[in-house]
């Protein structure tokens, strides 16, 4: 999880916090940068659920992933030590997950149901009848949904890489896929708009999950869609009728 916080008014913010039982670190403990601990009041307000005043929320971006141990995950392969971290309570999930039983949360939408293709009107082309109108139809709203899903991967991982370096035109033509294919004058853009861009494709993904057509709110919503357009059409050409056999599962 990451989240952004802009402290305009550090004293409101101490205040909020130690009303709501927080406590600086020691004095021995705080660096320069930081003498009055705000990062800690920050957190401390965060995890409570309760109103940071004399802040604003700048970005707010949360990813999981399920780690099994029996599939071979590991939280840091490079790492010559085991790593202990408390992670709190954790998540709240069902006694039957355990290693073996299917992981839900991994299970493929089911896009023949969200988007059950309705039968024609008639078979007039020029009907203008709403059951003869364009269907977003169960493999056109899995391939899209595919599509979106890897774009917000490719977008995330390239961002966290590229930071806040500039496009060069050429120099990095090919190494960037997603960022080098919007127009220039997005190439000295920062990590942080980087990283809304990929979200913009995540929120889109979340839509044709949750039975919504992927209505583009904004200009990333927009630019995002248009990249998930062309490049469904690349992957109704490389799923294959034998390498994706949920796709070719749904109805025609």
């Amino acid at each position: 999880m990451l989240r952004e916080f802009h402290v305009h008014d550090r004293k409101a913010l101490l205040d909020a916090a130690t009303q709501q039982g927080w406590d600086p670190l020691p004095a021995e403990e705080l660096d320069e940068d930081d003498l009055h601990d705000v990062v800690g009041a920050v957190m401390w307000l965060a995890d409570s659920g309760a109103e940071a005043e004399g802040a604003d929320g700048l970005l707010d971006l949360g990813k999981a992933r399920r780690l099994r141990s029996d599939e071979g995950h590991e939280v840091a392969q490079w790492s010559p030590e085991p790593i202990m971290e408390d992670f709190g309570k954790g998540w709240l999930h069902r006694a039957s997950d355990q290693p073996g039983d299917s992981d839900q949360s991994e299970e493929r939408t089911d896009f023949a149901a969200l988007f059950a293709a309705e039968p024609l009107h008639c078979d007039d082309p020029e009907c203008e009848d709403e059951g003869c109108l364009w269907q977003l139809t169960p493999r056109t709203a899995d391939l899209l949904h595919t599509a979106l899903t890897v774009l917000a991967d490719e977008a995330y991982d390239d961002a966290e890489e590229l930071g806040d370096k500039r496009l060069l035109e050429g120099e990095h033509e090919g190494n960037w896929g997603v960022f080098a294919r919007m127009p220039k004058l997005t190439f000295a853009a920062d990590l942080q708009w980087r990283r809304r861009f990929a979200r913009a494709a995540d929120d889109l993904a979340d839509d044709l999950e949750h039975d919504r057509w992927p209505q583009p709110t904004c200009t990333a919503e927009e630019l995002a869609l248009h990249f998930a357009l062309d490049d469904a059409r690349d992957l109704h050409d490389e799923l294959g009728y034998e390498d994706d056999a949920d796709h070719t599962a749904l109805p025609e």
